[in-house]
């Protein structure tokens, strides 16, 4: 076993001593009950001056979004804006994302955009890249509402969040959504193939495992679908002409690892302007585990000081 962080370690011999858990028997329903233990884990929530829960109507239909304002928000002003897409393996909704969103809202004075697109298996692709791009656009179109500021405007998301984060971008290619700021990406499951090294290197017993990450997938796909499509594994887009400035982060003792890495390296190869940091020692989820974990803390650190660059 590659050596992970202290901190990892204590973590996963916590996990070791629970019941072994049978891929097979898992069902939606079990899996969102079981996130909620990850809650346990994670900092206190920052103080905000709101919270608004608003549903959007978009071209695809009804989709919530929930807007944090940061305590230093001034209703007279303009704010820059950070649109996020949680992860969850497209099955899990954003509600173990309460603790990290604000964190960032509040350290980087951000208005955050978390939109609530619809899950799997309930509601296969592309029905939540469809939800994400409309979700996009609408917030854009009632920026002046949101009282963010137009020329601010980021996008990210972390693991099938980072997904649908890097599908927008992709789509923006095409569409000219608006032209954002930056792009940030935590460990994002960019290959439905799951054909990188990776999985195979770190298949067990580091949390996340090969056996769940084709659960999860096939919970999102259709039986049919094609998994080099760009809107299912952004990996396999050819041009990436246009593409905001990337940060993205990467777990080394993640499976899903090498798709952020090798995506960071093919933006690099386009002349996009990228930042990619490893985090040593971490998992998949470490963002979540900012109450326990030190790097997760960290994590947190580095996407706010990259939004305060880039949207400054």
């Amino acid at each position: 076993m590659l050596k992970v962080d202290p901190q990892v370690k204590a973590l996963l011999d916590q996990w070791a001593q629970e019941p072994k858990l049978d891929v097979s028997t898992l069902t939606p329903q079990t899996v969102r009950a079981g996130d909620k233990a990850v809650q346990k884990l994670q900092e206190p929530w920052a103080e905000m001056h709101s919270v608004k829960e608003i549903t959007a109507s978009t071209e695809e239909g009804e989709v919530l979004i929930k807007v944090y304002y940061p305590k230093s928000y001034v209703p007279e002003n303009e704010h820059p804006v950070f649109i996020y897409f949680h992860g969850g393996g497209f099955v899990i909704d954003g509600e173990s994302y309460e603790s990290p969103i604000r964190q960032i809202a509040h350290l980087s004075n951000t208005i955050i955009c978390a939109v609530e697109y619809s899950l799997a298996p309930e509601n296969k692709y592309p029905k939540a890249v469809n939800e994400a791009i409309a979700s996009v656009k609408w917030i854009i179109d009632h920026l002046p509402t949101l009282n963010g500021n137009k020329e601010k405007v980021a996008l990210g998301g972390d693991s099938s969040g980072g997904n649908l984060a890097a599908v927008v971008a992709l789509e923006n290619q095409k569409v000219h959504i608006h032209p954002f700021k930056c792009l940030i990406l935590i460990y994002p499951m960019l290959d439905a193939t799951c054909s990188q090294p990776s999985i195979a290197e770190f298949a067990n017993g580091y949390g996340f495992t090969k056996e769940k990450i084709h659960w999860y997938l096939n919970q999102y796909l259709p039986e049919n679908a094609d998994r080099t499509d760009p809107s299912i594994s952004p990996l396999f887009a050819q041009n990436f002409n246009g593409f905001p400035y990337t940060f993205v982060a990467s777990a080394e003792c993640d499976p899903i690892r090498d798709e952020g890495e090798v995506f960071a390296e093919k933006l690099k190869e386009a002349d996009v302007q990228v930042q990619l940091k490893r985090y040593p020692g971490m998992i998949h989820g470490f963002f979540q585990m900012a109450g326990m974990l030190n790097q997760g803390k960290r994590l947190i650190e580095d996407v706010v000081d990259e939004l305060t660059r880039q949207l400054s």
